[in-house]
């Protein structure tokens, strides 16, 4: 529709001209090409508004994506520090207290399956370690008892010698 108007517009200047280089005085096709040029700057100006308002839609647009992603980003990383980087730190505070002869210290079961499972596995380990190592003291103080008791009687035993050796 537009550009039917623009065409009739373009040959009524036409028109125009040829009477005014026919020799008969024609101003309509002045009064045509300013209005032609005022409707091309409104247009123009249209068009500018428009591409304004796209590109601050595409700009808020872009904003909210990047807002969005950068709280995803944010949410992966405490995901992965609550999933991954706890468990295994728990992991190695339990193999450095096992290191530093602390049987009893366990390791919490916490993040996934696969951590769980593996905490699981090593506070059986520290408990029978434990136990383990229990034992060995306990049996360790029997035998030092033993040895002491032992001590005693052997030396109880030498004294009889001795005095058996004075006397004859």
């Amino acid at each position: 529709e537009q550009e039917l108007r623009q065409r009739e517009n373009l040959q009524k200047i036409g028109a125009s001209l040829e009477k005014t280089l026919g020799g008969k005085p024609d101003t309509v096709w002045e009064d045509l090409t300013f209005e032609a040029i005022k409707n091309e700057e409104r247009e123009s100006r249209e068009f500018q508004r428009d591409s304004i308002e796209t590109f601050a839609s595409v700009t808020d647009t872009l904003t909210f994506t990047l807002t969005i992603m950068s709280i995803c980003g944010l949410l992966a990383i405490v995901w992965g520090q609550r999933q991954i980087i706890r468990p295994l730190g728990n992991l190695w505070q339990g193999t450095q207290a096992m290191a530093d002869g602390r049987y009893e210290e366990r390791v919490p079961e916490v993040g996934t399956t696969e951590f769980r499972t593996i905490a699981g596995s090593f506070n059986t380990m520290a408990a029978r370690v434990e136990d383990a190592a229990r034992t060995m003291q306990q049996t360790n103080e029997e035998l030092e008892r033993a040895v002491s008791r032992r001590t005693m009687e052997l030396a109880a035993t030498n004294r009889s010698l001795e005095r058996a050796n004075r006397l004859r």
